[in-house]
């Protein structure tokens, strides 16, 4: 169960949280997520397409929380793949960061930041040089923008 301002913003267990929250803010308090600005293009009636990234992604219509047309997606660390660098979108490795099993690589992509969650062992490319990325829709969740004031850069 999830409480704010002495509200229930969304009921289930932790792992029912994590995996499916109905808003940005329980996205953003359980667990890590990488919000990404986008624009709805189209709603049909098992799926919204949104440009997010300079790509169009279609995400199922059970995964988008909001009417809105300017959107942000949510999409967990460990559901962005690195792909080769003329693969997916391109992205600039800011940094990384090893912790024990897994590293985490800060990305900017058109603009925004995003962390990749892969595990240690993964080949990936040193600050400065590109990669591409890539995440599969039906991990991506979509948010309003006015979801999180001041924590969507």
């Amino acid at each position: 169960m999830f409480l704010s301002d002495g509200r229930l913003i969304q009921a289930g267990t932790p792992s029912e949280l994590y995996r499916t929250p109905q808003s940005a803010l329980v996205a953003a308090f359980i667990g890590e997520t990488n919000f990404l600005p986008a624009e709805i293009t189209r709603a049909a009636a098992t799926a919204v397409e949104a440009n997010c990234l300079g790509m169009t992604i279609k995400v199922p219509k059970a995964n988008c929380c909001t009417e809105d047309k300017a959107v942000v997606v949510g999409v967990r660390p460990e559901h962005v793949r690195l792909t080769k660098a003329n693969e997916g979108i391109a992205a600039r490795v800011i940094e990384t960061v090893y912790r024990g099993s897994t590293l985490n690589v800060l990305l900017e992509a058109q603009g925004s930041r995003l962390t990749v969650c892969v595990p240690a062992e993964t080949h990936c490319p040193s600050p400065g040089e590109t990669t591409g990325i890539g995440f599969e829709p039906e991990n991506c969740r979509i948010y309003s923008r006015s979801g999180l004031p001041g924590l969507i850069i």
